[in-house]
């Protein structure tokens, strides 16, 4: 605690993305531009707001990100406290997904999921993930390759979901998008272009994030900045 202000690390970057658990655990993600990896924190003990001036004894993560995977990162929490990751590979341009059991999961586990979700053009500026539901997650993101154009917000959608297992989740029936050896699409994932009315400003500094939300029944809503705030909304088939 110093100044008004609980620090993390003084070794962050812009890109973090934070969640509480259901036992008031905060979790908190960044890319380490030291590193060139994501790394997780945790407070200690659950943090419920009841003495806002007390400190927060941080502890890291076990768990060892894949290198150059970070930028651009979005975390969600399953029912079960499952932890979601979505982020851009900087090192293929790809958009990646990483699934955790627990912020409590080691190393030593092996029970860390790292999977490439989509890898046609420049994909996965701008991240947000969510789980829907069905406990499918949902990812949107932008494709650089399209900055300027109309198509150049996108959604991914799991076909697999999360599944319980006791008190705890486990990653199901999710599957990688695209296969590790052949590099050709796995169909485990569906993709879709949101039509923008006005081109998306995905390079120009004031776009901040894209928006990902679900309806009263359960349709994906993304929101952009385009000439202004926009949103598009999935229609039944």
């Amino acid at each position: 605690y110093n100044d008004g202000r609980i620090i993390l690390s003084d070794m962050g970057s812009q890109y973090f993305s934070m969640a509480v658990t259901s036992t008031n655990h905060v979790i908190i993600i960044y890319y380490d531009e030291n590193e060139s990896r994501l790394v997780m924190k945790y407070s200690k003990d659950p943090v419920t707001g009841s003495n806002p001036t007390a400190a927060v004894e941080w502890n890291t993560s076990d768990i060892v990100f894949p290198e150059y995977v970070g930028n651009y990162v979005s975390m969600v929490l399953d029912q079960y406290d499952g932890i979601h990751i979505s982020a851009f590979d900087s090192g293929d341009s790809d958009l990646a997904y990483i699934y955790v059991p627990s912020y409590l999961t080691k190393k030593s586990e092996k029970k860390m999921v790292h999977y490439t979700v989509d890898q046609s053009g420049a994909v996965g500026n701008w991240t947000q993930i969510k789980i829907n539901s069905e406990g499918k997650p949902v990812i949107a993101y932008t494709n650089a390759t399209e900055n300027g154009q109309r198509d150049a917000i996108k959604l991914a959608i799991a076909e697999g979901k999360v599944v319980a297992s006791g008190t705890a989740s486990t990653i199901g029936t999710i599957k990688a998008g695209i296969d590790s050896k052949t590099k050709y699409t796995t169909g485990d994932w569906e993709y879709m272009t949101v039509p923008a009315i006005t081109p998306p400003q995905g390079g120009d500094s004031k776009f901040q994030n894209v928006c990902l939300d679900f309806d009263s029944a359960g349709r994906p809503v993304v929101g952009y900045l385009g000439s202004n705030i926009e949103f598009g909304k999935a229609l039944d088939e």
